[in-house]
């Protein structure tokens, strides 16, 4: 990798032109692969033609790159995945009517969520259907919690008859 002294004139351009694209990603504090890039492409512009940076150290750059990329895929993939199952969730329990294929339309009440390939199945006494076979989606009114009862009135005492002793 190439050394960079501050205070040179090289250091100065690269200091300003990192700043500057670190603008843009300032606000997320995050870096992102376009950062990445450019500050790569920086530091190739900038190198010393005298000491070339080394073959194996651009190769091991990319790697990171490469490995960043994929770190945010699945990073996304698992945020779509939560999403889903979370969305999913919220179908068991609702009646859905869905087309079975032919021209018939049939209905039930959703018994569970199943993931198959990560694709989301819908359960339905003993077939599995698609979101994309569904037409309609109720849910039923919930049941309301019973009425709480009146509290029982605190007992009055009652009077025996009986004198009471000064003390």
């Amino acid at each position: 990798m190439t050394t960079i002294i501050p205070g040179t004139a090289r250091s100065t351009a690269m200091e300003q032109k990192t700043m500057t694209s670190g603008q843009s990603s300032a606000n997320n504090t995050i870096l992102g692969k376009d950062d990445f890039l450019r500050l790569l492409v920086t530091q190739l512009a900038n190198q010393d033609p005298t000491n070339p940076m080394e073959d194996r150290e651009f190769i091991a750059q990319m790697a990171q790159f490469s490995s960043l990329e994929q770190m945010n895929n699945v990073a996304n993939e698992i945020r779509g995945l939560r999403r889903m199952l979370s969305l999913s969730s919220d179908l068991i329990g609702a009646t859905v009517e869905w087309h079975d294929g032919g021209d018939s339309l049939r209905s039930g009440v959703v018994d569970a969520i199943v993931l198959r390939d990560g694709e989301p199945f819908i359960v339905i006494g003993d077939e599995e259907i698609t979101y994309d076979q569904i037409v309609r989606i109720t849910r039923t009114a919930s049941e309301e919690p019973p009425a709480a009862e009146d509290p029982p009135a605190p007992e009055e005492p009652q009077d025996e008859g009986g004198e009471l002793n000064d003390g």
